[in-house]
């Protein structure tokens, strides 16, 4: 089933988003409710078609009940349907703050899965790269979004942890100087716990760097050049770029070749 809409068509589309006068079906969750049209609901997207092809109630009620999602996150997969796009920013000014604007992305990632929505859920995860990016740990929703994203302990929301947590670590001093992080951290033990996790992996891979670095610092080097045979030391971190000139003959090679000639570590 194509889930691109073409150009020329969007606006068209955009118009009828939300004119009742010739739609069929309608959409409840909660509260809310939605009237739309078969043709392009069923159309983009086949739950929508195969609720409505009848074998199920909905095709002679000709209402679909979504009670099992947020409204919100409904509404936002009806305004795709529609508009082919995702507008993070719709709900920047309500007071819920999972749906302001990075927690809503992860909200509408995880609709779009669950409905089969493939381009729906990778807006969403372009869009809550973009505010990560934009905004680090003072994105609209942060806290929240850890939140979300720890209690829900599925694969879908793996990348969003990881990043959540590199951005953490990479702003670590400012955050946890403030008495509120830290508070918000011990509230939310897997989180804590991943955070903890990352930050002794990372202090292991700098530790076995270090050991790497350190042992090629200081090695003592044969020149290969016919007629030289210079002994000399030469003190760099591994895979240094950059040409390096033999004290004897003045030929130059790069580190990549002048490891195959080195001899031994120098003894301090």
């Amino acid at each position: 089933m194509a889930e691109r809409i073409a150009p020329a068509v969007t606006d068209t589309l955009k118009d009828l988003l939300g004119d009742g006068r010739y739609a069929d079906l309608t959409v409840t969750c909660g509260q809310r409710k939605w009237r739309v049209h078969k043709n392009i609901v069923c159309t983009r997207c086949t739950f929508f078609e195969k609720a409505v092809d009848g074998r199920f109630a909905e095709s002679k009620t000709d209402t679909v009940d979504l009670k099992d999602n947020h409204p919100n996150a409904v509404a936002a997969m009806i305004r795709y349907l529609y508009t082919d796009d995702l507008d993070d920013s719709i709900h920047a000014t309500d007071d819920d703050g999972e749906w302001k604007q990075l927690a809503m992305t992860v909200q509408v990632h995880k609709i779009g899965d669950q409905f089969g929505l493939k381009r729906l859920a990778d807006l969403a995860t372009a869009k809550f790269e973009a505010c990560l990016k934009g905004h680090a740990h003072n994105a609209p929703g942060f806290l929240e979004t850890i939140e979300m994203a720890f209690a829900d302990k599925t694969d879908l929301m793996a990348p969003f942890r990881a990043r959540l947590i590199a951005c953490v670590m990479e702003h670590g001093k400012e955050l946890f100087s403030n008495g509120e992080f830290q508070d918000f951290a011990a509230t939310v033990p897997p989180f804590a716990a991943a955070l903890l996790k990352e930050k002794f992996r990372i202090d292991d891979e700098e530790q076995e760097q270090k050991q790497v670095t350190d042992a090629w610092q200081h090695l003592v080097y044969d020149c290969p050049t016919y007629g030289c045979g210079m002994e000399f030391a030469l003190k760099w971190p591994p895979f240094t770029a950059g040409q390096y000139k033999c004290p004897g003959c003045g030929v130059d090679r790069t580190a990549g070749s002048w490891s195959q000639f080195y001899r031994r570590p120098v003894r301090s």
